[in-house]
């Protein structure tokens, strides 16, 4: 069986202060940028099916109302990179629907991103 790239890539990598989110069909992909060598024991994580909240070291990274909503039972997140990053994933309710694409990650967030960087993260998928 084939896969195409849609079925990896679903939208762009959109870069935000805090680190960079992305989705496919099944999930949106987060990761947040860390001070090298944070341990699990430095971070927080509250989701409900609606909301979710990310604290490191007691500083509130992200919080808010999600985009649509997800399934909190299938939340995986694990530190990597030295504990550079923390990588989060969580999965749509709706997933395998095309109409189930986020336009943000949260409904208070403008993350958007433009045409050029999804080129570029693309073509550095598929090279790598």
């Amino acid at each position: 069986m084939t896969s195409s790239l849609s079925d990896w890539v679903y939208t762009p990598i959109i870069q935000t202060e805090w680190g960079r989110w992305w989705q496919d069909l099944n999930d949106v992909h987060i990761e947040v940028n860390l001070s090298p060598g944070t341990k699990s024991k430095d971070i927080k994580i509250d989701l409900t099916i609606k909301n979710i909240s990310i604290e490191v070291l007691g500083k509130t990274i992200i919080s808010g109302a999600l985009f649509k909503p997800v399934k909190r039972s299938e939340l995986i997140w694990y530190i990597r990179e030295g504990g550079s990053i923390l990588y989060v994933n969580l999965t749509k309710l709706n997933n395998f629907s095309e109409d189930d694409q986020w336009d943000n990650l949260l409904q208070n967030c403008e993350c958007k991103a433009d045409g050029l960087d999804y080129f570029v993260d693309i073509v550095k998928n598929v090279l790598n």
